[in-house]
């Protein structure tokens, strides 16, 4: 493959590397080596954007409460009050939980870092409630949310102890 041949395909590879990114059009500059053939393929490693990192969840926002735990170990006492039904999994553990109206579970000896996401079954928003009632105890209260802005379905504890809403 020639010169002109190389450049041309690096320019119809550029054209059609064009990415959106976060409503901002991006494109990839190749500049190809002046002697060495290059394959497609190769232009098209070349032309990859370097891979994001997402910062830790600390760095992102405050926690709504600490707990203190013994040996990373933690109770969590899961009580709803929405007036319907919450569904409910432990990350790692295979099994999905159901929490009637009114109802409240203990999930004992948790071991942090420990992530939990909820969901009401009619789709309506949660409000959450947190209180580190005594060490190595998380109580977390679901209520009925009033609007999607204030809607949470994921509680996170770190091994710090800082527990985090999303």
């Amino acid at each position: 493959m020639n010169s002109f041949n190389r450049t041309l395909l690096a320019s119809v590879l550029i054209m059609n590397a064009a990415v959106l990114l976060d409503n901002t059009l991006a494109t990839a500059e190749v500049r190809p080596e002046s002697d060495a053939e290059l394959l497609p393929e190769q232009l098209l490693e070349e032309m990859q954007p370097p891979p994001t990192v997402t910062p830790p969840v600390e760095q992102l926002q405050s926690p709504v409460t600490t707990v203190s735990m013994s040996e990373a170990k933690l109770n969590i006492i899961m009580v709803n009050e929405t007036g319907t039904k919450v569904t409910y999994g432990v990350l790692g553990q295979d099994s999905q939980l159901n929490l009637e109206v009114e109802q409240s579970q203990t999930l004992k000896n948790l071991e942090a870092p420990i992530d939990i996401s909820f969901y009401r079954p009619d789709r309506g928003p949660i409000k959450v409630i947190t209180r580190a009632s005594k060490v190595g105890e998380l109580q977390v209260i679901l209520q009925r949310g009033t609007d999607f802005d204030t809607d949470k379905s994921v509680l996170s504890v770190q091994e710090t102890g800082q527990v985090f809403l999303n």
